[in-house]
């Protein structure tokens, strides 16, 4: 609704995925063309639409500006828990390579702080699970799988949005 500046109840299935889809792109390094591409839109709307989410949101953009700035100057990009990833790509002479190494910072500084958080989040989990039958079969992105017998589900609930939430 601030993207389109129309009440909730006034947004389109297609907005909502146009917003969707340019939160999205934006923050892995997508522009314009690529918002076209992937809504089925012109790529002037999708410019036009991109120029409105900056100023709807513009700590996103100095957030990219500041990654962007600090790969080209050190080489690399870092979560929030200190992980870095070398990103010597964005010293090359071509600015599509330059260009690839500064979306793949960004996005590492994105998804590998989640992943972090993550699989903290899963240490504390399993921890708490001590003495329970409940058990972690699979991660999948931001989602943990586990099982467990029926008289412990509600238990497992608490214990895993505590550790999810308030790591």
């Amino acid at each position: 609704s601030l993207l389109f500046q129309k009440s909730e109840d006034k947004i389109k299935k297609q907005e909502r995925q146009i917003a969707k889809a340019v939160s999205f792109l934006i923050a892995y390094g997508g522009g314009a063309y690529k918002l076209s591409e992937t809504t089925g839109i012109s790529v002037k709307r999708a410019s036009k639409i991109i120029e409105k989410y900056a100023e709807v949101y513009p700590g996103i953009f100095q957030y990219m500006e500041f990654v962007h700035n600090f790969i080209k100057e050190n080489q690399y990009a870092y979560t929030i828990f200190g992980r870095r990833r070398h990103l010597p790509d964005v010293l090359s002479k071509d600015s599509k390579v330059i260009q690839g190494a500064l979306r793949q910072g960004l996005n590492f500084t994105i998804q590998s702080a989640a992943s972090d958080i993550l699989l903290c989040a899963i240490k504390g989990i399993t921890k708490s699970f001590e003495g329970m039958k409940a058990r972690i079969v699979a991660t999948v992105h931001d989602s943990v799988e586990i099982i467990a017998p029926h008289e412990e589900v509600e238990k497992v609930l608490a214990l895993v949005y505590a550790e999810m939430v308030n790591y």
